[in-house]
């Protein structure tokens, strides 16, 4: 009966042994280490636009943007706007004159390199008054379209924007676009 019992006590020992390994509680367990916080500054963009025209007509654009990533697919900020434009007609009279304001925008990447876009920009523009005075006149222009984005680092990308203005046929007169049609290229870092 001894054998019985002492047998019965290391078999009851064994299983005790076998269900403690089993459990997470060990201290010999591996734990995996928590992936690093990002910081608010890591989900800031830079970027925008620049264009250079030169000529009998010149033209240069300054475009600058800074956007925040409030998720991985929203974006969204805004960014300053400047034009110069130079008109030299074949008889040596020139026409100069520039356009300044602000832009926001809102960007959701639906699918990988492409993102629905909207816009919103007001631009001062000059224009000329019956009596010849130059004046200033600020138009809204909202803007809606897509980009479609080239990865060009791990948070970089190159991005082709196509967007139509909603306003054209009201602020025909004033607008700086020679169509509905808002085409720009730019990067963001």
């Amino acid at each position: 009966m001894k054998v019985t019992t002492l047998f019965a006590a290391c078999l009851l020992l064994l299983t005790i042994n076998a269900q403690a390994q089993e459990g997470n509680d060990s201290l010999y367990v591996r734990r995996q280490p928590e992936p690093p916080k990002e910081k608010w500054t890591d989900r800031i963009s830079l970027g925008g636009n620049f264009g250079l025209s030169l000529g009998r007509y010149t033209n240069i654009t300054l475009a600058p943007l800074v956007g925040y990533r409030f998720t991985d697919k929203f974006m969204a900020g805004g960014g300053v706007s400047y034009i110069y434009s130079r008109i030299r007609d074949v008889y040596g009279n020139t026409l100069e004159g520039s356009v300044y304001g602000g832009r926001t925008f809102a960007q959701y990447t639906i699918i990988p390199n492409f993102a629905p876009r909207v816009e919103y920009e007001a631009l001062a523009v000059p224009y000329y008054s019956y009596n010849g005075e130059g004046q200033r006149r600020w138009i809204g222009n909202p803007l809606v379209g897509a980009a479609v984005l080239f990865p060009i680092g791990r948070r970089s990308n190159f991005g082709i924007t196509a967007l139509y203005n909603l306003t054209d046929q009201l602020n025909q007169l004033y607008s700086i676009y020679g169509s509905p049609w808002v085409i720009r290229m730019g990067v963001m870092l």
